[in-house]
Formats: structure tokens, sequence, C-alpha cells
């Protein structure tokens, strides 16, 4: 069976220990659908601030999940490698407005993995804002 989300939320144990905007990029200004060839960016616990280019979209991609398990994810977001391991959970926003475009949740050293936001808000059943 395909997947379409690999994610999971958090509740802060307070207000003052968490900050509404992400390191290097700031606050998140709503959401859009990816589009081909649109600049991207993250910003990931292991590799700071990255750039990148969303190469094709739909995707279908088996990841791999240690000792021989393997998952599959469809109309799945593809960009240029922007992460490295440790960067998972990093919110992929839109290089003009800072509007979420995805969660990153796998890679390879060619590329990136993202779920398309919309698939996350509604598995995770959050809102912005």
């Amino acid at each position: 069976q395909a997947n379409q989300v690999d994610g999971a939320l958090a509740k802060p144990v307070g207000h003052d220990v968490v900050s509404s905007e992400i390191l290097e990029i700031g606050a998140v200004t709503g959401e859009r659908e990816a589009e081909l060839g649109m600049e991207v960016k993250k910003s990931g616990r292991t590799t700071g601030l990255i750039t990148g280019t969303v190469q094709l979209l739909d995707a279908s991609v088996q990841v791999g999940y240690g000792g021989g398990r393997t998952a599959l994810f469809t109309n799945q977001i593809l960009t240029t490698n922007m992460s490295k391991g440790g960067d998972s959970g990093s919110l992929l926003v839109d290089g003009e407005g800072n509007k979420a475009v995805g969660l990153l949740f796998a890679g390879s050293d060619e590329v990136t993995i993202h779920n398309p936001i919309g698939f996350v808000k509604d598995a995770l059943r959050f809102r912005f804002g």
C-alpha cells in the first residue's frame, strides 16, 4: 500500500521554549503548491539554510527504513539535493514569500524528497496560524 506522509507533531512544554519563526528563514506566511522549477529553501538541523529547485512533482519513490524494510510513497515532491541525515522534518518553503510547500523526510546524494504540505496538513490535522 502506498503512503503519502511520513511526519509527526509534537506539543511544546511551554510557549516560551519555541519560536514561530524558522531559523534563518523567518515566519511562514501561508502555503502553496509546488511547481516545477520553483526555487525553494529549508533550514535543517544538520545542513542549516539550503536553497534548491523543484525537479519533479507527483513522484513515486521507494524509501528504505533499514533492516531491508522499504515503503512506497506516491505524489511526492523531489528537489535538488538539499539535505543530509538529521534534516528530516524541515519545512520546505518557496523562495519568494516563505509559503510552506512540503515536509522534508528523505533523500539521497542526488535528490531530496518532500511530502506535499496539503497531504501533511490533512494527515496530521493541523493548520498554519
